[in-house]
């Protein structure tokens, strides 16, 4: 049982040691711009920020950033357009001046509301698509709702 109390709270400092990893917004459409941020640790030297397709598994070039080039700012910001019907997910790829690499997601790792996903064996958060509501289009219900009324309608009228 102390075995088993340790190992929890060992994953529990793993769990939440991480740092905060976020996007905007949480839906997205096509024609809108993807932003995703992670705040890292100072021995951070280089951030890279690789996008794929949940859809079709293409994965686009990845943007690398170092630390000179982000004004030696711990949070690393980018930016993805979303275009063509692309389902976006995305990872991110530290390099530590030790030349020691991450990759984050982590495995086992808890993200406040976000979703990962494996993508060709790697992880990714998942952007959710936004529902795209028809504007000319009539619902379903309310061509059954009017199809009802006018058969209601013709049998009280046959009646008569």
């Amino acid at each position: 049982m102390k075995n088993y109390l340790v190992m929890m709270m060992t994953l529990m400092f793993i769990s939440y040691g991480a740092a905060e990893v976020k996007h905007s917004p949480s839906e997205i459409e096509d024609g809108e711009t993807l932003r995703a941020w992670i705040d890292t640790e100072d021995d951070v030297t280089e951030v890279s920020f690789f996008v794929c397709d949940t859809k079709s598994g293409v994965c686009y070039q990845p943007e690398t950033r170092s630390k000179e080039e982000n004004e030696q700012n711990s949070r690393y910001e980018f930016e993805y357009e979303v275009q063509n019907g692309v389902n976006p997910a995305y990872r991110y790829t530290l390099e530590y001046e030790d030349e020691e690499e991450t990759k984050i997601p982590k495995l086992g790792v808890i993200y406040d509301e976000q979703e990962v996903i494996d993508i060709g064996g790697s992880l990714y958060f998942e952007v959710k698509i936004a529902e795209v509501e028809e504007e000319n289009g009539i619902p379903t219900l309310g061509i059954f709702i009017s199809s009802m009324i006018i058969i209601c309608l013709s049998i009280i009228y046959k009646k008569k």
